[in-house]
């Protein structure tokens, strides 16, 4: 099989799928919707599951960010050496900030305390 052929046959799969060769941009994605414990039906089980979807991802992307913190000031400590306490402090002190306020929780605490009981 030829290049040619590949490539026509490439063209033929994607024309058959419905696939565009425009790559996906951040501008065009489907933001999930935030749901808040406070706003829901306790008696929906839908809401309710929303609540704890939206609550679960916004815990996931905080300890991304933890996480990618930490892992630049890993490289800044490393590059820098004797001198990384002076040069990192800024990363250092976002990481201390992130620390005390990006608890994983869950979702149980604030679903336990519902004020429909």
């Amino acid at each position: 099989m030829g290049m040619s052929s590949l490539t026509s046959y490439a063209n033929e799969v994607l024309e058959k799928s419905n696939i565009t060769n425009t790559p996906a941009s951040y501008e065009n994605h489907k933001r999930p919707e935030l749901v808040s414990f406070d706003d829901i039906n306790y008696e929906n089980f839908d809401e309710v599951e929303k609540a704890r979807t939206s609550m679960m991802r916004e815990q996931w992307i905080r300890n991304q960010e933890l996480r990618i913190t930490h892992d630049a000031l890993r490289k800044c400590k490393q590059y820098h050496g004797p001198d990384a306490q002076k040069n990192c402090r800024p990363l250092i002190l976002k990481y201390m900030k992130m620390i005390e306020s990006y608890p994983l929780q869950g979702y149980l605490g604030y679903q336990k305390n519902d004020p429909s009981l």
